[in-house]
């Protein structure tokens, strides 16, 4: 096969179809689902989590404005605050389910106040 330079490696693999509906599982429609850091330690995690039932993130929308809002002690509106508390449910729902050790630990350094319990 010759390809040409400028393609990328989703055409050179003729998978953008399935990478578009693979995208559709993400909670975050915007984000890059290639992962940076460690592959080893990213296997590791991918690999003990698929082997584990849980219920899948709910849809969020984009917080980096929120962010920012909340860093310059901006007021949030109500619909923001809930994108906030949909990602801190998740979490706190992650850290009760029961992983193998590799992600375990990684959860355990997630640290969630406990006045966002309340």
């Amino acid at each position: 096969m010759n390809f040409e330079a400028n393609e990328s490696l989703e055409q050179k693999l003729d998978i953008q179809d399935f990478l578009q509906t693979f995208q559709t599982f993400f909670s975050r429609k915007h984000r890059s689902f290639f992962l940076k850091g460690d592959l080893k330690r990213h296997f590791q995690f991918i690999d003990e989590v698929s082997k584990i039932d849980f219920k899948p993130p709910p849809e969020v929308e984009i917080i980096s404005e929120i962010i920012l809002k909340i860093k310059k002690y901006g007021v949030l509106s109500a619909s923001e605050i809930f994108q906030i508390v949909k990602i801190i449910r998740y979490f706190r729902y992650l850290k009760k389910q029961e992983f193998p050790i590799h992600t375990k630990t990684w959860l355990d350094k997630i640290n969630i106040p406990d006045y966002f319990i309340e």
